[in-house]
Order: C-alpha cells, then sequence, then structure tokens
C-alpha cells in the first residue's frame, strides 16, 4: 500500500503535461522574483547572530505548478536555503539513455527562479523507496529489481550526481537521503551502495569542488526510535563508514514519528552530535513535527507541540554551530492523506488554509538574526522540553521522510 501511493502518485505526475517552453530572455517573473529578494534582505536583523541557514523543502501544498511556483515565493520571502529532494530519472541516465529535454527545461527553470530569489540550494538525490529505504525507487520496467550492485545503476546515479553538480551548483548535495535505514532493510546490496557512494562523490568534486557533499542519515532511526526497531546505542558505525567522502553530518529528524508528544522529547536530544561531528558541520537536512491530533489532545495542542520542536532545534542549532536548518514543508500538503504518510499532511508551518501555525512566528523571529557562518557555538534560549526516557510511538507511521517522485517544475522565466 505504501510503496502504490507513491508510485501511482509519480505517474500522475510524470504524465500529466506542463508547460514548460523557456528562453533565455530576463523575464516579468525573475523580476518579480528579485524584487522578493530585495525585501528579504532590506528587512532589519534583530537578536543575536545565527550560524545557520534557514530554509525549507520545495514541497508544495497541490500538485500543480503554480502551487509549486508559490512555494518557491514564500521561501524566497522568509528563508536562506530551499530543499529539492528527487530521485533520479534513472532511464535518462543508464549508459544508452538520453537526458529529455524536460529534465533540462525543468532544470534551467529552477535554477533561474532559485538565482532571482538569491536563495541557496541544498540538493538531495533520493534514490530509494520512502517505504522501504533497502529497495530502489521508480525504476523503469527495463530496471526493474536490480540494485546498485548492477553497472547500469551505479553508472546511471554517478551521472545524475554530475549533472546535479554541474547544472545546480548547490551549496550542499546530500548524496543518498536516510542512508542507515537502507542499511537495515538491505544489509546485501549496502556495500555496493557504498562503494558507488564513493565514486558519485568523486564526480561531483571534479565539476563542483566547493559543494559540501555529504549523504543523510535518519536520526530517530539511528537510535532505534521507529516504530518495530529496538532502542539501543547510537549506531555511529553507520557514519563512520563513509569517512573521509563526508563534508558534514546531515540528519533528517522527524520527532513526530518516534514520541507520543514533544513532552517527551528529552531536552538534549541532539547533544549526541556535539560529542561526534568533530570538525564536520552539523547540518539539520530535513526536520519536522506534525501537528495533527496529538495524542489525548486536540489539534491545538499538537501546534504548541510544533512549536515547542521548533525551538528545540532551533536551540540545538546554536549549541552545534550548525550550517542549516530546514525545515520539511512551508505549508500542510493536501495529497498526503492515504496512511501511513498522512503524517506529514500537518507537518508545515503554515496551515492548508493559508494560516500560520503557532510555531511560525518562532521561525520568523530566528530568520530575522542575523546570518553569521563563521560564529561559534551559541547559548540557546530555554526551551521547555521534557527529559524524560522517550518511547517509540506505536503506529503505522512511515519509516522515512517521502519523496513525491516528480514534484510539479513551475514554468520557467519567458
Amino acid at each position: 500500500m505504501r510503496r502504490s501511493y507513491w508510485l501511482l502518485l509519480a505517474l500522475a505526475l510524470v504524465l500529466a503535461p506542463l508547460p514548460l517552453a523557456c528562453g533565455r530572455r530576463e523575464s516579468s517573473l525573475e523580476r518579480e522574483l528579485q524584487g522578493i529578494a530585495r525585501e528579504r534582505l532590506a528587512q532589519p536583523t534583530s537578536g543575536p547572530p545565527r550560524s545557520f541557514e534557514m530554509g525549507f523543502g520545495a514541497i508544495p501544498p497541490a500538485l500543480t505548478d503554480a502551487s509549486y511556483l508559490d512555494t518557491f515565493r514564500s521561501i524566497g520571502r522568509d528563508a536562506d536555503l530551499v530543499l529539492i529532494q528527487r530521485t533520479p530519472p534513472w532511464s535518462e541516465f543508464v549508459p544508452s539513455g538520453k537526458i529529455s529535454a524536460a529534465t533540462r527545461t525543468n532544470t534551467d527553470g529552477e535554477v533561474r527562479i532559485i538565482h532571482a530569489l538569491d536563495l541557496n540550494l541544498l540538493y538531495a538525490i533520493d534514490p530509494t523507496d520512502a517505504a522501504d529505504r533497502g529497495r530502489l525507487a521508480q525504476l523503469p520496467f527495463e530496471l526493474q529489481g536490480r540494485t546498485f550492485a548492477d553497472p547500469a545503476i551505479r553508472e546511471a546515479f554517478i551521472a545524475y550526481a554530475q549533472y546535479v553538480a554541474e547544472n545546480y551548483h548547490p551549496r550542499y548535495l546530500a548524496l543518498g537521503v536516510e542512508v542507515n535505514l537502507g542499511s537495515e532493510r538491505n544489509p546485501d546490496d549496502y556495500q555496493s551502495w557504498l562503494s558507488c557512494y564513493r565514486e558519485a562523490y568523486a564526480a561531483v568534486k571534479r565539476v563542483s569542488p566547493s559543494t559540501l557533499v555529504f549523504p543523510t542519515f535518519q536520526w530517530e532511526g539511528l537510535q532505534g526510535l521507529l516504530p518495530g526497531q529496538t532502542r539501543g546505542p547510537i549506531r555511529w558505525e553507520l557514519v563512520d563508514a563513509y569517512r573521509p567522502e563526508i563534508d558534514a553530518i546531515a540528519i533528517s529528524t522527524f520527532p513526530s514519528l518516534a514520541f507520543h508528544g514533544a513532552a517527551e522529547i528529552p531536552a538534549d536530544y541532539y547533544a549526541p552530535l556535539a560529542r561526534y561531528q568533530g570538525d564536520l558541520p552539523i547540518i539539520f537536512a530535513a526536520v519536522g513535527y506534525a501537528t495533527g491530533v496529538a495524542p489525548q489532545g486536540s489539534p491545538s495542542e499538537g501546534e504548541q507541540a510544533q512549536q515547542r520542536v521548533l525551538e528545540l532545534i532551533l536551540d540545538s542549532a546554536d549549541t552545534l554551530a550548525a550550517r542549516a536548518v530546514v525545515w520539511f514543508t512551508y505549508q500542510d500538503p493536501t495529497y498526503t492523506r492515504t496512511p501511513p504518510f498522512d503524517v506529514f499532511q500537518t507537518i508545515g508551518l503554515w496551515r492548508a488554509d493559508g494560516a500560520p501555525k503557532p510555531a511560525w512566528n518562532g521561525w520568523r523571529a530566528a530568520f530575522r538574526r542575523p546570518y553569521r557562518p563563521d560564529i561559534g557555538p551559541q547559548t540557546p534560549t530555554a526551551t521547555p522540553v521534557a527529559s524524560s526516557t522517550p518511547t517509540a510511538a506505536a503506529s503505522a507511521s512511515p519509516s522515512t521522510t517521502p519523496t513525491p517522485a516528480a514534484t510539479p517544475t513551475p514554468t520557467p522565466p519567458r
């Protein structure tokens, strides 16, 4: 059920005709977006400096071009950074494949929009199924059942990583998403994945040496807190396996997948990162907390819990002198209603009806702080989060972050 839902979503998006013709002249859209960037950069700052960029995932509230473009507008007003998370178009990058006109046009459109908004980019290449990180996602018929041990799969992944580096020149590039879960789901293929990662890392560095390259790790999963896992010591050996070809320790973290409420989350929940990071920066690559009906509570209590979790993450980012914090989606999506991904239906900082949630004020206040990437760890403001022993939430929650396979791309500037 989990897999079929996302494949049907992907199919609907791939088959939908999109008006993607573009030209090279500066457009009225680009001028509009440049105006949004100027307004953002002209706003006065207040409060102590922050070391971390703040961003959102480019996840639209509706599956339309217009909604996707509006999401970029919103991000451009209240963020430094945008996350694009995407599965490789495998058939285009295998040795016998050809990059489609649609892929090239979409790339051009996104690059120009991101540039006009003066945003930095975290591009996450997500090759695995969000419902089963041990299985490759969206493989075409002729590649079904193959793994990273297959030369065509390896070459396609490496070629796509190089394409992204050459064309997007992202500040941050994640090669693999929540890779620790893949080691559990398909340990036989994991060594093949690791060697493929190292080759892709080298290929990226050849064309974009300044890009920070890393995989992302699922923080709850590293601790054995997800449903179906057994809690144990943090599995740092899964992170060590990527050294020295890793430029940052990047995590996704969705505490609502592991805890019944914010009161259960220990105040030092992210502190182990400081004891382990060494000279590597910390990146909160995808974070969020669902505000649906809280256990034995109401939606308003869920929104208050989200506010507390955001405070905890921002305080932890200060303490860790993190490089970036990315909230997974700006506004609640309307198309994630099918279990188990319905938990992500209320993960945004804005409701689906366009109203801000209480946590939005905390985001805005943090974003107005001056950005100074060279500062060290900061003393956070007090965050009232419990120090109790965590209890894994017993639910049919997805084990990982969903990746819509082909998020609509807005019409590029004309």
